[in-house]
């Protein structure tokens, strides 16, 4: 004759594979929706910012610049948006004043960068 009930070893050993799979994907979901909104400018706060640029940078000492002045949440990922935009070195903007603003998306700010 065949129980009903369920097997509670099965169902801990399940519910334990589960809830770390569910809690890495949020994890992960967390990380890109960060991510996505620094690129696209989804959500991101409004705030005029001067930089001044008095000496060469390449492309990962300028995206830490960004970084620290507030224009960007995470200066390894613009590294690799100038990368992949074959944009390795920033020497061109030395000695010129940048007028960014901080709800700027990526592209957006290549464009405002380079104008001059």
């Amino acid at each position: 004759m065949k129980s009903d009930t369920v097997n509670p070893i099965s169902f801990s050993i399940a519910f334990g594979a589960v809830i770390p799979i569910c809690l890495l994907a949020i994890l992960i979901s967390g990380i890109i929706i960060s991510v996505a909104n620094d690129v696209y400018a989804f959500v991101k706060p409004d705030a005029q910012i001067d930089i001044v640029i008095d000496t060469a940078y390449d492309a990962k000492a300028f995206s830490k610049l960004l970084q620290s002045k507030g224009v960007i949440k995470n200066a390894f990922v613009f590294e690799l948006y100038l990368r992949s935009k074959s944009i390795y070195d920033i020497s061109s903007l030395k000695d010129s004043e940048l007028n960014l603003n901080s709800n700027m998306s990526y592209s957006r700010l290549l464009d405002e960068i380079f104008k001059h």
